[in-house]
């Protein structure tokens, strides 16, 4: 058995930082996944603009997945989920 470090852990346990997973969805792709809502969302902003439907579904449903998804992050960042849901819900 080998000696302790300064924590007392043992040598031989190896040491992962947070969100270092091969298969973290969730930290990993922010940039990508920013980067397809704003498609979603400008899309759906041009449709309303022309006086679509097709926007205005699209707008309702990315309010409620918006809304959903800062739920889980309102521990993190609690101003800006608080912000966003509210921006959420007045749609």
């Amino acid at each position: 058995m080998s000696s302790p470090d300064q924590c007392g852990l043992p040598n031989e346990v190896q040491r992962t930082e947070v969100g270092a997973g091969a298969g973290n969805l969730v930290y990993a792709n922010f940039v990508f996944w920013g980067i397809v809502d704003l498609i979603i969302a400008l899309y759906a902003d041009i449709d309303i603009l022309r006086g679509g439907a097709y926007g205005l579904v699209v707008g309702y449903i990315f309010a409620d997945v918006g809304a959903v998804r800062r739920l889980f992050v309102i521990l993190a960042a609690r101003v800006l989920a608080v912000v966003v849901i509210a921006l959420c819900v007045i749609v």
